[in-house]
């Protein structure tokens, strides 16, 4: 149906014509509601009732960088098999951006570490938790004995940029000793910042289980803190109600596929 039809039919102005340059009125907009609604249905309809295989359509997942590093290729791999139509966007970043991208309509779903609380809106559902630790390389000169939060900020500390959840991780940890950390360094990449430390820069905050090697071939140490840090929940992220059909059954593959366990290294 065309819109001038349309408009015929419901008795209504969709577009103001009136103006040197055209604009969706108010009833235009309540109807663009309902149509964004009759497009997600006829795409769950799809999804439900029809042959997953011939699925098409974007899904857009924002990954967290220690994510991308271990089990995203056998995540990727089990979407592509599951529906080889559907075109996958990636996008790698630290956690509170892509929440932001995700709010806006510009992710469908984020796969990150969330800290202790959840955003008003948004329903997630767990992939395990990583142990992450403090480390440094032996060149600093860092006491084995436990750092407080007193001690550790008299030292460079390398950390994520401030939309990082591991960055206001670390920050909590400090404010709730009476301290924050003066001498920082920031750094949107966990590699970099594994770089950095193994280097004598500063100490960091990385999973421990990743950089295990790293700590037994000596390239970097643990530094112990008091309290210590509890660890960190990751969780698949997405907006509550009705979302693009995709998104549960690619958080149930994000579940089975997630590698993250409670793991500590033996070093």
């Amino acid at each position: 149906m065309r819109l001038a039809e349309l408009e015929k039919e419901l008795g209504i102005v969709l577009l103001d014509r009136t103006r040197r340059s055209v604009h969706v009125t108010p009833k235009g907009r309540d109807l663009l509601r309902y149509a964004e609604e009759i497009a997600l249905l006829v795409s769950e309809i799809r999804h439900n009732v029809g042959d997953a295989r011939t699925m098409s359509g974007t899904l857009r997942v924002g990954v967290a960088e220690l994510i991308a590093l271990t089990w995203l290729p056998q995540l990727v791999h089990a979407i592509k098999e599951t529906y080889p139509l559907v075109a996958v966007e990636l996008q790698i970043g630290l956690g509170g951006g892509m929440l932001e991208l995700l709010k806006a309509g510009e992710l469908d779903i984020v796969l990150m570490p969330n800290g202790n609380q959840l955003e008003a809106g948004m329903h997630a559902e767990s992939l395990g938790k990583v142990r992450f630790g403090f480390v440094t390389s032996r060149e600093l000169g860092v006491s084995a004995q436990p750092q407080t939060p007193s001690d550790l900020v008299k030292w460079p500390v390398i950390t994520h940029g401030a939309a990082s959840v591991l960055h206001g991780i670390l920050m909590d940890w400090c404010s709730d000793g009476g301290v924050q950390p003066t001498r920082i360094v920031t750094s949107n990449s966990m590699e970099a910042s594994a770089i950095l430390a193994a280097a004598g820069l500063g100490i960091t905050f990385l999973p421990l289980f990743y950089y295990e090697p790293w700590l037994k071939e000596g390239r970097l140490m643990r530094v112990l803190v008091s309290p210590s840090i509890p660890a960190i929940q990751f969780s698949a992220i997405f907006p509550q109600g009705r979302q693009t059909p995709f998104v549960d059954p690619i958080v149930r593959l994000a579940m089975q596929h997630s590698s993250f366990s409670e793991l500590v290294p033996s070093v």
